[in-house]
């Protein structure tokens, strides 16, 4: 990248020192390559998958994704799933229950309760679509597990959307911002205190620098935005 280029980029930063190095990285471009990584991925966990979604649907690809998720988590795979319930809101209740009886920690983020309406909780909403196996290798972007996102020959929408592969210590970095909001919602024997996660070795040459929104951001944000 150009001198001027990373400057540019490094001013999006507050700490410039984040960049954290040894990554290996490759881009995916649309579920005909995103979505056989990921479930490639959840069947080759070993210890642990961490995955955070905004639409998790109950169609087609959405049952394998579930059916790989629960495969994991009988073979003994740690299996911890947080998402969002604006996302998911067409999805079948039926569906995460199956997942949880099949050990899955599922955790819903900000369930609106109709009978105590709180407009605040409805209006913060977890975007976030990541996925991390093992602690070594992550993928975060902007794709979806929805039909919409399947290739069109395989019967979907074929919406583009691309997601990142890494491969490295960046890894941890982005469980670590998946258990900072799993871990408040989940109950004491499915959290994950971060520090217990083990240092990754490094696995390529690119620096990376995770930057994740938090949730006392976005309550200050609202807190100026009301007053």
């Amino acid at each position: 990248m150009p001198p001027h280029l990373r400057a540019q980029a490094a001013g999006y930063l507050e700490d410039p020192y984040a960049n954290v190095p040894g990554n290996r990285v490759r881009l995916l471009r649309n579920g005909r390559e995103v979505f056989p990584a990921w479930l490639t991925a959840i069947g080759e966990a070993k210890r642990r998958i961490s995955m955070e979604m905004y639409i998790f649907a109950s169609d087609t690809i959405g049952h394998r994704f579930g059916e790989a998720l629960k495969a994991a988590a009988l073979r003994g795979v740690e299996v911890r799933l947080l998402y969002d319930f604006i996302g998911c809101r067409d999805t079948s209740p039926k569906f995460f229950a199956d997942l949880r009886a099949a050990g899955v920690r599922t955790v819903t983020y900000h369930a609106y309760r109709f009978w105590r309406p709180n407009f605040w909780r409805l209006f913060r909403r977890n975007h976030r679509k990541t996925l991390v196996v093992d602690g070594a290798l992550a993928f975060t972007g902007d794709i979806n597990i929805a039909d919409e996102w399947v290739p069109l020959e395989d019967g979907g929408g074929d919406w583009r959307d691309a997601a990142i592969e890494l491969v490295g210590p960046a890894a941890r970095e982005i469980e670590n911002a998946f258990l900072a909001t799993f871990n408040k919602r989940a109950s004491k024997r499915f959290r994950l205190p971060p520090q217990q996660l083990p240092s990754i070795d490094e696995a390529g040459n690119v620096a990376v620098a995770i930057i994740a929104n938090t949730e006392e951001v976005l309550t200050a944000l609202w807190h100026v935005y009301c007053t």
